[in-house]
C-alpha cells in the first residue's frame, strides 16, 4: 500500500512539474505572439494606407475609380486597427494595475472573492487584445484588395492607350519631318549639270615683243 501511495504521489508531482513547465512555455509563446501581432498590425496597416494612396497617385484618380466606398472603408478600418492596438496598451496598463490590487487583497489580506473578480476593464482588454484589432485589419485588407483588383485593369488599359497614342504621334511627326527635310535638302543642295559638254575657251594671242625689235634695229 505504501509503495502504491508513493508511486501515485510521485506520478502526481511529475505531472504537476510537467504541467507547470508546459504552462510557462505556452505563456511565453502567448506573450510573444501577442507582441508580434501588434507589431504586424501597426506595420501592415501603415503599409496598406501607403499602398492605397500610392495607387491613387500613380494609376487612377479617385474621381475615375470604381467602388470608391471600398477605398474609404479600407482607410477607416486600417486606422481603426492601429487605434485599437494603441488602445490595447492603455487597457493593459489599467488591467495590470487592477490585477496587482487583487493579488494583494487575495494573498496578503485573505480576501477570497478577489480571486475571481472581473471588471469592465478586464472584459474590454480581452476583446481588444484578442480579436478586435485583428478583425479590423482583416476587413481593411479585404476592402483594399477588392478596390485595387477592380480598378487595376482599368488603370492598365488607360496607361497603355496613353503610351500608344504618344508613341504614334511622336513617330508620325518624326517620319514626316525627316522625309520632307531630306527631299528639300536634295533639291537645293545638288548642283544642276549641263546637257552639252562645255567647250574649252581659245587661248589668247601672245602680245608682240616690242622691246626686242627695237634693240635689233639699232
Amino acid at each position: 500500500m505504501c509503495e502504491d501511495h508513493c508511486e501515485s504521489a510521485d506520478d502526481t508531482a511529475e505531472r504537476k512539474r510537467l504541467y507547470e513547465r508546459n504552462r510557462d512555455d505556452l505563456s511565453k509563446r502567448q506573450i510573444s505572439n501577442a507582441e508580434n501581432l501588434d507589431k504586424s498590425i501597426l506595420t501592415y496597416s501603415g503599409a496598406g494606407l501607403a499602398l492605397s494612396l500610392g495607387f491613387l497617385k500613380d494609376f487612377i484618380p479617385i474621381r475615375q475609380a470604381e467602388f470608391a466606398w471600398a477605398l474609404y472603408g479600407s482607410w477607416f478600418f486600417f486606422t481603426l486597427a492601429m487605434v485599437l492596438v494603441i488602445a490595447s496598451y492603455v487597457l493593459s496598463l489599467r488591467v495590470v494595475t487592477l490585477q496587482l490590487d487583487r493579488a494583494e487583497r487575495y494573498y496578503l489580506k485573505s480576501e477570497d472573492e478577489a480571486f475571481n473578480e472581473q471588471t469592465w476593464w478586464d472584459h474590454c482588454a480581452n476583446h481588444v487584445n484578442h480579436w478586435m484589432s485583428a478583425a479590423a485589419f482583416a476587413i481593411a485588407l479585404i476592402f483594399t484588395t477588392f478596390f485595387v483588383s477592380t480598378n487595376l485593369r482599368g488603370a492598365n488599359v488607360a496607361g497603355t492607350n496613353k503610351l500608344i497614342y504618344d508613341g504614334v504621334t511622336g513617330m508620325a511627326m518624326q517620319k514626316v519631318q525627316g522625309q520632307t527635310g531630306t527631299v528639300q535638302r536634295g533639291l537645293t543642295g545638288l548642283p544642276m549639270q549641263s546637257v552639252k559638254p562645255t567647250l574649252p575657251s581659245s587661248p589668247a594671242p601672245a602680245a608682240p615683243a616690242t622691246g626686242n625689235t627695237s634693240k635689233s634695229g639699232g
